[in-house]
């Protein structure tokens, strides 16, 4: 994710698995999982499901706003060209509205 941004990493710590601080676990040791996490990764993971879903890569995710962003613009341009002719049929009309 960061070399699609454009970053350079050159240190990375993980310092948490969802809810799971991991703590002070030394390079290559694990622990064993508190009851309470236990029950909230089952909680975490209920409703998931075994399927793979497709995964959306980060240029999709771009290209996507991208695509809303386009079609708010051109709503917005819309709009203002309706404006405009309103008021400029108003203008020609000599009418008030």
């Amino acid at each position: 994710m960061c070399e699609a941004l454009g970053y350079n990493v050159t240190f990375l710590q993980r310092v948490r698995i969802m809810h799971i601080s991991l703590g002070k676990i030394a390079l290559g040791k694990w622990r064993h999982l508190s009851e309470p996490e236990i029950l909230q990764l089952e909680r975490s993971i209920k409703e998931s499901s075994n399927e793979k879903k497709p995964v959306k890569t980060l240029q999709q995710k771009v290209a996507k706003v991208k695509k809303e962003m386009e079609y708010k613009e051109k709503k917005m341009v819309s709009a203002e060209k309706k404006k405009s002719k309103t008021y400029r049929e108003f203008r020609r009309s000599g009418k008030k509205k």
